[in-house]
């Protein structure tokens, strides 16, 4: 790869770790870090403690983490030391690895159009705020390294590419569950995706047989590792994952029927996610700037009707949404409807409307080799998140967002060819990258008001008594910060406070946080630490959890009371 070629993935990458690195571990970061911590330490063991995460401290292999992540993560920590910051740093070859792996993926299928496609994916909304410990970002670039080195390999006949990319697909499974799609993806690049070669049936069985040589090679690493964690601690990470007994598969397929309803969740996410590639599929469409002045403005006037419009609302504090939930899923429906339109255009010769109107298109049908593939591709996006996602959230949607990105950059590839046409494309994506500055930008302010609120009640109570036994509530982002501090977690029936130590509790409404019965040893709160927001919106916890991208939080962000523990109590669970 030549200098020219590297430096727009090298700035990128750049840009992405640094606006990382300003933000504070938030949401299930925690875990993930605490994990890592004790690979650190103990490499061959790596679940091998118990980990306080949920309600009471558990066996750290009955909490969701596979190993690649966490591994790469001790081995940060080994090198750069206890420091936050250095670990965001030492995600710097990740962010590369896929932005290098993005670029390669443009230049295949939107060949011409790989600068304005890669920025536009790496600082979209369903990617740069992304960026932190978690493992869908990590997941997402080795499933596309393996992609692009399976189609290198179909390409030049190599076996031991084929095999690279199948190991490359193995860790991608191990380092979030998702990446279990990627094997079915090479199937379908094996039979479906253009290759630069003569098109004949003992070709499409070579083809076939990479792919299965592949596919056993990730399917190796996936059951080798959990056959280690099997006979380690007795039960496999991915099947306690899956469900504990046979008597409740039952229950679990009348869950999986249930499927469904996620569809207008995920149409309300897609909202908050999509318009980047649709408008951009709306440049391939109509060619002149002037239409997308009007996407533009219907997209800048729904996002000044969120923050203008004095309504309280958020799913995490019960309350219902039907303002935010409308607007979002209206631009939703508005932008499937784009890209429905452009995968019509590149698949069917359409000389009239008329055509269209009296069903003669369907003999009109385009054999196009690489539009099936990602048609393919984003049905497998689409099946993974109906049948792997737990509760709807952005981060499910990154996978189906960028196939369709790639889907609306083939189009203007083939349609935007003149120099006006291509100022039109730069047009395109600008909101988007705006719209993803705008989501990061609040994600990032949104990961330092757990720890600023901690950090002051720290402050406030070490001033009373340096020395003092401080225990708190709370998860996420606010119990990393407070064990920072040496605080000391509540655990129900376990924990036993003393007179004269305090306890911090944050408001449920801004901080998930564990359940106890709250009594008289308590006390009334002796002060309370406010963290006020200037600003109505808010990514967190609602990008991470629940079918907002973006909701309006309450006022104050944080209140975190402070107790004084009056006598010997035992906290209950509720």
């Amino acid at each position: 790869m030549n200098i020219r070629r590297i430096f727009l993935p090298l700035l990128l990458a750049a840009a992405c770790t640094a606006l990382n690195a300003c933000k504070a571990p938030l949401v299930d970061d925690t875990a993930y870090l605490t994990l890592a911590r004790h690979i650190a330490q103990h490499p061959l063991d790596p679940y091998g403690f118990k980990q306080f995460w949920y309600q009471w401290p558990q066996p750290a292999n009955e909490i969701l983490a596979p190993p690649v992540q966490p591994y790469w993560l001790a081995l940060g920590m080994r090198i750069c030391g206890d420091e936050p910051v250095a670990w965001k740093l030492w995600l710097f070859p990740e962010i590369l690895l896929l932005a290098v792996a993005l670029q390669a993926l443009f230049h295949r299928f939107a060949r011409g159009m790989e600068a304005p496609l890669l920025i536009l994916a790496m600082l979209s909304p369903s990617m740069l705020p992304a960026w932190n410990f978690m493992l869908d970002l990590p997941a997402l670039t080795l499933c596309m390294t393996a992609l692009v080195l399976f189609l290198r390999a179909l390409e030049r006949k190599s076996l031991l590419g084929a095999l690279a990319a199948g190991v490359v697909a193995g860790l991608a499974t191990q380092t979030k569950y998702t990446g279990l799609l990627m094997p079915p993806v090479l199937v379908g690049a094996a039979i479906l995706a253009p290759i630069r070669c003569r098109k004949s049936w003992p070709s499409l069985i070579w083809r076939v047989l990479f792919a299965a040589l592949a596919c056993a090679a990730a399917a190796i690493i996936f059951i080798g590792w959990e056959e280690f964690v099997q006979w380690k601690y007795g039960e496999s990470h991915f099947l306690f994952a899956l469900g504990p007994s046979p008597e409740s598969w039952k229950k679990k397929l009348d869950v999986y029927l249930a499927k469904w309803r996620l569809l207008l969740p995920m149409l309300i996410l897609l909202g908050g996610l999509l318009p980047p590639a649709a408008l951009l599929a709306c440049a391939g469409l109509v060619k002149e700037w002037r239409w997308l002045l009007v996407p533009i403005e219907i997209i800048v006037a729904s996002y000044a009707a969120l923050i203008l419009i004095p309504i309280q609302e958020s799913i995490w504090a019960g309350t219902e949404v039907p303002l935010t939930s409308s607007i979002l899923g209206t631009l939703g429906g508005l932008s499937i409807l784009v890209l429905a339109l452009v995968a019509l255009r590149q698949l069917v010769r359409l000389h009239s409307c008329r055509a269209l109107i009296e069903m003669q298109w369907w003999t009109r049908l385009r054999l196009s080799p690489e539009l099936w593939f990602l048609l393919f591709w984003l049905l497998i996006e689409l099946a993974g998140f109906l049948a792997m996602t737990p509760f709807p959230a952005s981060r499910r949607l990154i996978g189906f967002t960028l196939v369709a990105t790639v889907l609306a950059g083939r189009l203007v590839s083939r349609t935007c060819r003149s120099r006006a046409e291509r100022k039109t494309v730069w047009l395109a994506i600008a909101p988007g990258i705006a719209l993803g500055l705008f989501f990061a930008g609040i994600d990032a302010a949104d990961s330092w008001r757990e720890p600023r609120a901690v950090r002051a009640a720290a402050r406030f109570i070490r001033q009373q008594d340096p020395t003092v036994t401080i225990w708190f509530v709370g998860h996420w982002g606010f119990q990393f910060e407070a064990e920072r501090q040496g605080m000391k977690p509540i655990i129900p029936d376990e924990s036993v406070p003393q007179p004269g130590e305090w306890l911090i509790v944050p408001n449920e409404e801004s901080v998930v946080q564990q359940e106890f019965v709250p009594a008289e040893a308590m006390g009334a709160p002796v002060v309370h630490m406010i963290i006020r927001r200037g600003f109505p919106l808010r990514t967190l916890p609602a990008y991470y959890g629940g079918y907002l991208p973006i909701e309006r939080g309450p006022d104050p962000q944080i209140d975190v009371a402070i107790y004084r523990i009056s006598e010997k109590w035992v906290p209950r669970s509720q």
